[in-house]
């Protein structure tokens, strides 16, 4: 009978000890990882221009990193631009933002630093996209790839002196394109082409309008109107107004050109506001040679007719056709003070 239990006690240690090693090597062995999926924990942040504030934006790497890496995150602004509207830590370099990710980390950030003065009287809204990650990260599917900030103007659309307005936006290598906030194009007529409207110049020099196109004809006309935001000259005595230009391809008999100022245009009554015209502004004008591509600054010219007043200056843009009975009128550098 004891011969028999030790039998049997023997063949149970058999059968168990084999499970009892399984189970404790399979407790020693580490968990298989996947690659860190990387993703921003905000997908937006909201300031306004009178409460601005440095952001930081948080990514999150689940499971944790493994190894030394990276996170390429891409910056498209509007409204403004790196180094001058905000600045980034790590900074943006060739429109983008470099995260350096250490092993074990869950998460990585970057700071936003908004500049008061360089966002001006924008909206700017800058939006980050995760567009690569190095060894070991993914960033895949759309959830968490993108983020935003977004900083309202909170800021009275009414200027003050001095004002100035130097079209960056026009700049080739950083400017998108659009006018700044606060200016205004109003178009009166419009040609079968288009083709009247305000953009920005050949060669990165402020605005022109430019009714030409390949295939004009002659009575095809366009009046186009740019409108500069209200400026308040309260309190002032003697301010001034001044402004390059340049004008092209003359057509005689025919004004191309006009400039007016209104002291009650709110932009919404447009086709109701009185508009002046200010021949001082359009004499300047005619005195540039139409024959060539030359820029000129106006002489300071004398708006103390308008002080105590709001104003709104409008460039305005006519042709007589899309073809070669069309002109073109550029401005740039304009400045009230």
């Amino acid at each position: 009978m004891g011969h028999t239990s030790s039998i049997q006690h023997f063949i149970l240690q058999y059968r168990v000890f084999p499970l009892l090693m399984l189970l404790i090597l399979s407790g020693c062995e580490t968990e298989p990882t996947g690659p860190g999926r990387v993703t921003f924990l905000q997908s937006e942040r909201v300031l306004s221009t009178d409460r601005l504030t440095a952001v930081v934006f948080t990514l999150s790497i689940d499971p944790p990193a493994t190894d030394s890496s990276e996170i390429f995150i891409e910056v498209a602004a509007s409204g403004g631009r790196a180094g001058s509207a905000f600045e980034t830590l790590p900074a943006v370099s060739n429109g983008s933002i470099t995260l350096p990710v250490s092993p074990g980390d869950e998460t990585v950030s970057f700071d936003v630093y908004p500049d008061e003065e360089g966002i001006g009287y924008n909206t700017l809204v800058v939006d980050f996209e995760i567009s690569g990650t190095g060894e070991g990260l993914i960033a895949d599917g759309l959830a968490g790839v993108f983020s935003s900030l977004i900083i309202l103007n909170t800021k009275n659309p009414v200027r003050t002196l001095p004002f100035s307005e130097m079209f960056d936006a026009c700049e080739s290598e950083t400017g998108d394109g659009s006018l700044p906030v606060g200016w205004e194009e109003q178009v009166v007529i419009q040609n079968s082409r288009g083709t009247g409207r305000w953009e920005c110049a050949s060669g990165s020099f402020g605005l022109e309008c430019n009714a030409y196109s390949v295939d004009g004809f002659n009575g095809d006309d366009c009046e186009v109107w740019l409108l500069s935001p209200p400026v308040s000259l309260t309190g002032e005595t003697d301010p001034s107004l001044t402004f390059w230009t340049d004008r092209r391809f003359d057509t005689p008999g025919f004004r191309e050109y006009e400039v007016r100022i209104s002291t009650n245009y709110t932009g919404e009554n447009f086709s109701s506001a009185e508009w002046m015209l200010f021949e001082p502004a359009v004499a300047a004008i005619d005195e540039n040679d139409p024959g060539i591509d030359d820029y000129s600054m106006t002489d300071p010219l004398d708006l103390s007719a308008f002080a105590g007043d709001t104003i709104t200056v409008a460039w305005i843009y006519f042709a007589e056709g899309s073809g070669f009975s069309s002109s073109i009128l550029r401005i740039d550098d304009v400045k009230i003070e």
